[in-house]
């Protein structure tokens, strides 16, 4: 019996053990849609002291990009119990995003944005988490048929 209940635990874990993605998905996208136009670069920011800097008009307004809401550090808010906040932090690689500044003159070291349940945060991006979603459904049913086999064969 303490056998059976063994295995049950070991493989509880490994259901539960959180899968990491291999894609990160960085700025490039984001940066080309916020900076490559004038129209949209104009709804968000006003031009800074130096030559490409950029001052935040309003801090607490998200920017709508792929059906996402993109919110500066420390301006999210969370809409949904059942989404899960992702944070990117802002790095060298970020090109025009190191030159954006708050109205103090700070600069944002985060974006956050949702993902929902079922999707993981890969970067800057939410990842669809179907695989995750079909080994837990696979390892409930293996623990159901062991159950099972454990009360008609022990």
């Amino acid at each position: 019996m303490y056998t059976y209940l063994l295995y049950f635990l070991v493989i509880l874990h490994s259901c539960s053990a959180r899968r990491s993605h291999k894609v990160r998905y960085d700025t490039t996208d984001f940066r080309a849609y916020l900076f490559g136009s004038s129209d949209i670069w104009s709804e968000y920011f006003e031009p800074g002291a130096s030559l490409h800097s950029y001052v935040i008009k309003e801090s607490f307004t998200p920017i709508l990009f792929n059906d996402l809401k993109y919110y500066w550090q420390g301006f999210h808010e969370k809409t949904s119990v059942t989404d899960k906040v992702c944070k990117y932090g802002i790095t060298e690689a970020d090109g025009e995003l190191q030159n954006v500044r708050f109205e103090d003159g700070t600069s944002p070291k985060v974006i956050s944005f949702e993902c929902t349940k079922w999707d993981a945060c890969c970067g800057f991006k939410c990842c669809n988490d179907v695989q995750g979603f079909l080994i837990m459904i696979g390892c409930i049913a293996f623990m159901f048929l062991l159950a099972i086999g454990v009360i008609y064969f022990g």
